[in-house]
């Protein structure tokens, strides 16, 4: 099933009408995570995160697998949805729940022509110029964009973040679901989404955590004055 949008830039498109998930998503760094990679992941996987991004572009198509394989074996036990950065063969061997691409990645119309319709696909995007440059083929074969950075944040040392009101102006134009990437934490997590994020995803604040149960409670908590997803 399909449903019309139109943004406020006055452009049609068609997207996938799926039951997204929301508010909160993982983007996994086993470098910043540690030695206990594992052991971390199972423990924030426990707070039922909506979804996590298996982010480990460092590694070869074999040993990405096998990660992938394991990490798998942990997400299956909930409902949290695992979503392979840029590999689409992982995604397929381990029956993913979707593919999330970075710039100059493969086409969105590609990877999607590949995936099954009930899996997910996104991008990563910057500013508005990055959806400009997609053709329609693959604008309609998205089904959300990460944005980011939002906020300051030590992954993009010395990055201004794009700030609460670019994220406004941003999600207003998207046809898609806008995922918030970049310094988010307890204290500016509900604003994000009042700002009409769909979600928001941490990567740092999870990985870097000795307790990252307490880290994901205390920003799920920070969400509930604003969603009813938990």
């Amino acid at each position: 099933m399909v449903y019309r949008r139109e943004s406020s830039l006055g452009e049609l498109f068609f997207v996938q009408q799926k039951n997204f998930p929301k508010p909160l998503w993982i983007v996994t760094n086993r470098h910043l995570a540690g030695p206990f990679f594992l052991e971390k992941i199972a423990e924030i996987v426990q707070e039922k995160p909506s979804a996590l991004i298996l982010r480990e572009k460092d590694l070869p198509p074999q040993e990405l697998y096998e990660l992938a394989v394991q990490v798998k074996k942990i997400t299956e036990q909930s409902d949290t949805a695992l979503i392979i950065n840029s590999s689409v063969e992982v995604a397929l061997a381990v029956q993913a729940d979707g593919v999330h691409l970075g710039q100059g990645a493969l086409k969105p119309a590609v990877v999607r022509s590949l995936l099954k319709t009930q899996q997910w696909l996104g991008l990563s995007v910057h500013t508005w110029e990055d959806i400009d440059n997609l053709s329609e083929q693959d604008r309609e074969a998205l089904d959300y964009l990460l944005l980011g950075n939002i906020f300051l944040t030590d992954c993009k040392a010395g990055k201004k973040g794009l700030g609460l009101e670019e994220l406004s102006r941003f999600t207003s134009a998207s046809p898609w679901p806008v995922v918030a990437i970049g310094g988010i934490d307890s204290y500016n997590g509900a604003l994000t989404l009042r700002h009409g994020a769909k979600a928001i995803a941490i990567m740092s604040s999870a990985m870097t955590t000795q307790m990252p149960a307490k880290t994901l409670r205390d920003l799920k908590k920070s969400l509930l004055s604003f969603s009813d997803s938990y």
